[in-house]
Parts: C-alpha cells; sequence; structure tokens
C-alpha cells in the first residue's frame, strides 16, 4: 500500500493485506506477517507529521 498525501509526500506501508488458498501459508501470514504489517502501520502513524 502507498499512500501520496496532499503535499505531495509519499509512504510506502507494504503489503497490508493477502488471501492465500494453502493452509500453510494462511497459517503464515496470520501469525507473522500481519502483526508485522499492523506494527508497521501502526509506527508509519504515529511519526507522520502534521503542520
Amino acid at each position: 500500500m502507498v499512500i501520496t498525501r496532499a503535499d505531495g509526500s509519499v509512504e510506502d506501508h507494504g503489503v497490508v493485506s493477502a488471501q492465500y488458498r494453502s493452509p500453510l501459508r494462511r497459517c503464515w501470514w496470520l501469525l507473522v506477517r500481519q502483526p508485522l504489517a499492523k506494527r508497521r502501520i501502526a509506527r508509519s502513524n504515529r511519526t507522520r507529521r502534521t503542520t
């Protein structure tokens, strides 16, 4: 996911959601990647400066 702000700044949040048919890949996404993605987005929102 890439966000382009009104001031022209661009923020790349990476993969936010995914859908897998394989049970192993689905489990891997739910246990590993999804929490990391949520943490990365939350950190980005905390560090964003508003003027």
